[in-house]
């Protein structure tokens, strides 16, 4: 097992929100982000990656899920075992589910309180005109 492997950023988080036109206005009018918005959940984009926060239409203000990233394949596969090792159950989804999480590879597990752990690599490119509206709506 590869014990260098760890963990390098916060990738993401889910959360779900009881009124997304609320979480809406305070993201797009206060936070001055950028978002997609649809009947279910609301994709957040703070940065060049897709989606770094999804509200998920629910009956609680809360979080759901949280992403981290690794460096490479090779790097959670790593992590993933150091966690079997230790008792924690995990699950590498398929690339079709990871695409969904706008990640290339994907490990889901779960803390020792119960929240879903994402451990992740390989966030896919943005698309370029993002960074040019970003800097035009500055």
């Amino acid at each position: 097992t590869n014990t260098a492997a760890t963990v390098s950023n916060l990738s993401y988080l889910g959360v779900h929100g009881k009124d997304l036109d609320a979480w809406q206005s305070f993201l797009t009018g206060v936070l001055g982000v950028s978002s997609k918005q649809s009947d279910t959940d609301l994709q957040v984009r703070f940065d060049e990656q897709e989606t770094r926060l999804r509200v998920i239409k629910g009956d609680t203000n809360d979080i759901q899920y949280a992403g981290y990233e690794v460096d490479n394949e090779e790097n959670l596969l790593a992590v993933k075992a150091r966690l079997d090792e230790m008792g924690y159950t995990t699950e590498l989804v398929d690339k079709a589910q990871a695409k969904e999480y706008g990640v290339i590879g994907l490990v889901k597990t779960h803390d020792p309180d119960g929240l879903e752990i994402h451990l992740v690599y390989g966030s896919f490119p943005t698309n370029p005109s993002y960074l040019q509206q970003a800097s035009a709506d500055l």
